[in-house]
């Protein structure tokens, strides 16, 4: 066994082991360490008496070592060690309860809830996770491989410094897989397509990796992820209103919505909408709002909801921030607040899509100093090129291809004592240049020019837009437009 003494109330110590492991020891080793994190963490993260509760089995141990010849039990003490880490994960039922949102994650919580909200969508989650005693392996259909999630790393998210949701353990699961998956990109481990990108990115990638773990991102991923189809996003009230209807026609089978309030700003109409904010604990701009029953609701921006019912003359939404309360909104209120809506169509007419893509790095010293990383895909096909100057600091340019291996985009980084530089190329699929763009910034970051050329297929020139600007905003700008043979057909220039 592993002897361990108390050296605080919450602290444990390891100490070296005095006998040798029982399998159900080695087990629980392995646990711990598919989670990368050591024990000591796992032991500091456990609640007082839960502690005390572990040295008391432990101490118990001990006492049967100093007697007479020990009765081996079905059950050791690192059983009932995991059962302590394990006790309050439970739910293991596949279905999606109550939660409330802890950080700012409610493009994830609300992809989920909107998906569970159809018949389709239950299935999917319960067929999605498959438990074992230490936790769950969560299947994800828009990814080959899946990702595990201990039971004791879900009760150390809720007790961290970040917690996860609170409430249903399953929500949990899905929640830390899903950032998992987010770390793949951001390690660039996973690419996604190019023609699929702007569908389904979690956040703004940026060429160069994601945002930072708990600053959000967008439910499009969690909608792809879960599903492996492709979701729809619509931004015109038209649109919005024409999905509000096929999702009441479609009486929640199928039909899965999911919808954003950007900011408050342009919403002062909307009938019952305070008039002053707050801010949340998860960082949106906090309001209020009566409902369609005269009750005030709890509303925030950026900030993502699912949709849950819709009727002729209502939307029931459910914010996040508590999943059990239902918010009935007029259509009217709806409408003034939704800035965008994403549709997920889970029938077998919307086709599964491949748009992940495992990668491979290759770092190369060149001879002047320089380096040059590459990200492959399994066959070797270059799918992104970066390179850093001497120091390995800089980044100096980025090259990106399709998964057919042809150049997409190229960006280029330069700077000196005053000015720093960007030029970004686009191309299209034969090699020419699409849409060349140079921004020039001085030696505080602000920007003070920027020359856009366009061209057609055939690499001709067809215009030229150039900016000059002052504390941030255009003060001249020179606008040139040629013909398909490169003669000069327009100018013009505006003084601001």
């Amino acid at each position: 066994m592993k002897q361990i003494s108390k050296t605080s109330t919450n602290e444990l110590k390891i100490q070296k082991p005095i006998l040798q492991k029982t399998n159900s020891e080695t087990q629980a080793d392995n646990i711990f360490d598919e989670t990368k994190k050591t024990k000591e963490e796992y032991r500091n993260s456990v609640s007082k008496s839960d502690s005390e509760e572990i040295q008391k089995i432990l101490d118990n141990t001990n006492e049967s070592e100093n007697n007479t010849t020990r009765k081996e039990s079905p059950k050791t003490p690192w059983d009932s060690i995991k059962d302590i880490f394990n006790k309050t994960s439970g739910d293991k039922d596949g279905k999606i309860g109550n939660t409330k949102q802890k950080r700012a994650d409610c493009w994830i919580l609300s992809a989920i809830n909107a998906i569970n909200y159809t018949e389709t969508g239950k299935e999917l989650i319960k067929n999605s996770l498959q438990y074992d005693n230490d936790g769950a392996k969560v299947k994800f259909k828009g990814y080959d491989k899946p990702i595990y999630v201990p039971d004791f790393e879900i009760k150390a998210e809720k007790e961290g410094a970040f917690p996860c949701a609170s409430g249903d353990k399953d929500m949990a699961r899905f929640e830390i897989a899903v950032e998992k998956m987010v770390s793949k990109l951001k390690a660039e481990e996973l690419i996604i397509n190019d023609e699929d990108y702007n569908k389904i990115t979690p956040a703004d990638l940026n060429n160069q990796g994601i945002q930072l773990k708990y600053d959000g991102g967008y439910s499009e991923f969690v909608f792809y992820l879960l599903s492996g189809k492709i979701p729809e996003k619509y931004t015109e009230k038209e649109d919005i209103e024409k999905a509000l209807n096929e999702f009441q026609a479609n009486n929640c089978k199928n039909y899965a919505l999911g919808f954003a309030i950007e900011t408050f700003d342009d919403k002062e109409n909307v009938k019952g909408l305070s008039s002053h904010s707050s801010t949340a604990d998860t960082g949106e701009t906090k309001y209020t709002i009566k409902d369609n029953n005269g009750k005030k609701q709890p509303l925030g921006a950026p900030h993502a909801y699912a949709i849950k019912e819709v009727t002729d003359d209502t939307v029931t939404v459910i914010n996040p921030w508590n999943s059990k309360k239902k918010i009935v909104l007029s259509k009217e209120q709806f409408m003034g607040l939704c800035d965008s809506i994403n549709v997920l169509d889970l029938s077998n007419n919307n086709s599964d899509k491949k748009c992940l893509i495992e990668t491979q790095k290759e770092i190369i010293e060149n001879p002047d100093g320089t380096e040059t990383k590459y990200i492959k895909d399994e066959n070797g096909t270059i799918l992104r090129q970066y390179e850093y100057d001497k120091d390995k600091k800089i980044l100096k340019k980025i090259k990106n291809r399709t998964k057919d291996g042809k150049l997409n985009y190229e960006k280029e980084y330069h700077e000196n004592r005053r000015t720093k530089s960007e030029r970004f190329l686009n191309y299209y699929d034969n090699g020419n240049i699409q849409l060349e763009n140079n921004y020039t910034y001085d030696e505080n970051g602000n920007e003070t020019k920027f020359i856009s050329y366009a061209y057609y297929e055939n690499g001709v020139l067809s215009n030229k837009s150039e900016n000059i600007l002052e504390n941030g905003k255009a003060k001249t700008i020179i606008l040139e437009r040629y013909d398909r043979n490169g003669n000069l057909t327009n100018s013009e220039t505006i003084e601001k």
